[in-house]
């Protein structure tokens, strides 16, 4: 038997001969909290100690979740922080890595600290309004964000029967963060749903000739969300028919292992499916961006199209801090982020060129076409102003 330590997990190998063939597993022992832990898996010869430790954790952390369920369900005296601990651990298998580590900041940074040390049993309207008004001072962003997660992490002890038996926010505080989201959205300017055409030719400009031109093509042209720009491969783009082929995303959490409701630092970017189930999609490979695909020699045609000196894909923070904010600096555009890019292309889609909005919500991979509509609404209208003469004009009337 082999023994391995690794990010604080101690693996151990060993064969069983089964019909007369022998397989190879790893397995990992721990004691937490007077109860013994077992967790194993398959480890074919070649597997990378990596994966075999990711596989590991997570099924520690479900073993973890199901004892510090059975000691807290229907405990009394169970604190809002050790509800958040088993609402996060209780997402591992369900949500994006990236998702898990947002809820996480949503957590320590907002909830915890305003109602952390509350019983469950004891919170009230009264208790959640001054954080969300706070949350509001930051931005209407915030506030939906972290009343979001307030009222999963509410459904979740509901759900589970953690102390409660019913959700306690009123219908008084339902309707007023309903409205002020809604005056929100009502308000935003349409230059905050994307960039100026200045702005995107000057940007082109300063990217020319350089191995990240391609993202600011998938992202400005395609509409990729950063991720999924990070994560093209040769493979995914169809010369002949003019598309590309989203089915991955770079995710910067995922260097992380889960620990408690902390994260470790792993070993790298981990890779997974797009953010939501319409994200695999299919889109127009533009003219401009298959030119610049085909200057590169066909030989050299294979992995990641943009790549670390490894051949490995690039941290979405790493694209960042070291090539997307010098590069914003420059322009003088102090407040643009990555995902602006992905909002110059829908607006421009909408506003400019009259795309649908059920087009538009497919080719950028939104959950559904209502998601498309509430980032964009503000574009309809003027839209409409802009083409409410042009049927008369094309019938010559």
């Amino acid at each position: 038997m082999v023994l391995t330590r690794i990010m604080k997990l101690v693996i151990h190998y060993y064969e069983q001969k089964k019909g007369g063939a022998t397989y190879r597993y790893a397995r990992h022992i721990e004691n937490y909290k007077g109860k013994k832990i077992v967790v194993s898996c398959p480890a074919p010869k070649g597997t990378p100690i990596k994966d075999l430790t990711v596989t590991l954790a997570r099924a520690l952390a479900e073993r973890k979740l199901a004892v510090d369920a059975s000691r807290l369900a229907g405990d009394p005296n169970m604190t809002i922080n050790q509800l958040a601990d088993l609402f996060l651990k209780d997402a591992l298998d369900i949500l994006k890595p990236k998702t898990i580590e947002e809820r996480d900041g949503i957590l320590r940074n907002w909830i915890l600290p305003a109602i952390g040390s509350m019983k469950v049993r004891s919170v009230r309207s009264l208790h959640i309004l001054p954080m969300l008004d706070k949350a509001q001072l930051n931005s209407p962003s915030t506030l939906e964000h972290v009343w979001k997660v307030v009222k999963r992490m509410f459904n979740f002890a509901l759900e589970n029967e953690y102390a409660i038996t019913e959700i306690p926010v009123n219908e008084g505080l339902k309707r007023k963060i309903r409205g002020v989201l809604a005056v929100a959205n009502a308000t935003m300017e349409i230059k905050d749903v994307g960039l100026a055409i200045e702005d995107v030719a000057c940007m082109f400009q300063e990217v020319k000739g350089k191995p990240y031109e391609i993202v600011f093509h998938w992202q400005l042209l395609c509409g990729l969300r950063l991720g999924e720009a990070l994560g093209v491969k040769w493979e995914d783009v169809d010369f002949a028919s003019d598309a590309i082929n989203i089915r991955r995303q770079v995710s910067g959490a995922s260097k992380s292992l889960v620990k408690g409701t902390h994260w470790a630092e792993g070993t790298g970017p981990m890779v997974t499916t797009p953010k939501t189930q319409r994200g695999q999609r299919e889109i127009p490979l533009q003219a401009q961006t298959k030119a610049l695909l085909e200057t590169t020699p066909i030989e050299e045609r294979h992995g990641y199209i943009y790549h670390t000196a490894n051949c490995t894909p690039v941290e979405p923070k790493h694209y960042r801090d070291r090539v997307f904010n010098p590069i914003r600096k420059a322009l003088g555009l102090p407040k643009l982020g990555t995902h602006d890019l992905r909002k110059f292309f829908g607006s421009f889609h909408i506003a400019q060129l009259g795309t649908d909005i059920i087009t538009v919500s497919k080719w950028m991979g939104h959950a559904n076409p209502e998601t498309t509509m509430k980032v964009y609404a503000k574009l309809i209208p003027e839209l409409a102003n802009k083409n409410k003469f042009q049927m008369g004009l094309a019938f010559g009337a």
